[in-house]
């Protein structure tokens, strides 16, 4: 089993518009709206590659309810906690003239104390029947950056995999505590050294310097261009089959989910690389977040190509 933990849910909605143009009314051509959050995300892909999957967080006020309605509509099992406040929603507004997409992300509802301490206990359940426990995305007011550091540690005190998908403070924090997999995108990585941008050899040397810390799976996604992990001395640059995406929102959690699914199923490190690859080209190719179709991800994975850069 894997258990995918989103601790700041969100109900998604997507717009398409002709042409966002600010300071005018527009007319939304098509509206779409699903449970989202990245923890949430992974758990959608999960489920349409065949897993068997369950989902914890926190969840609050008729958005929360409707999150819960989405999840069942899906079939995906769920543990979450309850708390004061609404669970947020976002917006993602895609553009059809210039093929663009803009986000508004809301921030969350603060997380009580014993709500915190409720949440733990559950992954704390839920982790003794998982081999992978999935911890991403952002964390909603009222929780510390340590957060994940507190997941990790009773994650994998219970013999599971932590693969950790987050950035800035919670993911420098998350490192410390060695989780099995980390994989921050490419902004993400250069943000912890108050970087703009960085080179990919210079990525790659960060990669070996988590490998060195005790992670033994690390990985950093870089949008179209794929991806690069290193593992027990090797580096992997894993290059995406060229696709004209729909929407690509989400294909970085499809990326983790993939990768979960490979690990869960005990495949090789270049077999998990490249069904996480097919998973994130699968979802760009779709409006929603998630809404891979397993079919395709198999027919994905066969022209994806996984090179070692070094032995």
């Amino acid at each position: 089993m894997i258990t995918a933990v989103c601790l700041n849910p969100a109900v998604d909605k997507t717009y398409r518009v002709f042409s966002l143009q600010p300071g005018r009314i527009h007319r939304v051509e098509r509206v779409e709206a699903c449970p989202g959050g990245k923890g949430i995300n992974v758990a959608k892909v999960l489920k349409r590659l065949g897993l068997d999957i369950r989902v914890t967080g926190f969840i609050g006020g008729g958005a929360g309810d409707a999150l819960l309605r989405g999840l069942d509509r899906w079939d995906i099992p769920h543990r979450m906690v309850r708390i004061p406040g609404e669970t947020r929603t976002c917006l993602n507004i895609l553009e059809e003239v210039r093929r663009t997409q803009t986000e508004f992300l809301e921030p969350g509802p603060a997380v009580p104390p014993k709500k915190w301490e409720a949440l733990k206990e559950t992954v704390a359940e839920m982790a003794e029947k998982s081999r992978v426990v999935v911890l991403s995305g952002s964390l909603p007011p009222g929780l510390a950056a340590d957060a994940y550091y507190e997941l990790i540690s009773l994650v994998q005190s219970r013999r599971a995999k932590a693969i950790v998908d987050t950035g800035g403070a919670p993911l420098a924090r998350a490192l410390e505590a060695r989780p099995f997999t980390v994989k921050p995108n490419g902004a993400e990585m250069a943000s912890l050294f108050q970087r703009e941008e960085m080179s990919d050899s210079e990525r790659i040397g960060v990669l070996r310097e988590w490998n060195r810390g005790g992670i033994p799976l690390a990985c950093v996604t870089l949008g179209e261009r794929g991806a690069i992990a290193s593992m027990e001395g090797r580096v992997y640059r894993v290059i995406p089959p060229k696709i004209e995406a729909v929407n690509p929102v989400g294909s970085g959690d499809a990326f983790a989910a993939g990768l979960a699914a490979g690990l869960d199923r005990g495949e090789g490190i270049e077999s998990a690389l490249a069904l996480a690859a097919a998973s994130a080209a699968s979802n760009a190719l779709h409006l929603q977040a998630g809404q891979v179709n397993a079919e395709q991800v198999a027919s994905l994975k066969r022209k994806v190509h996984v090179a070692i850069l070094s032995p």
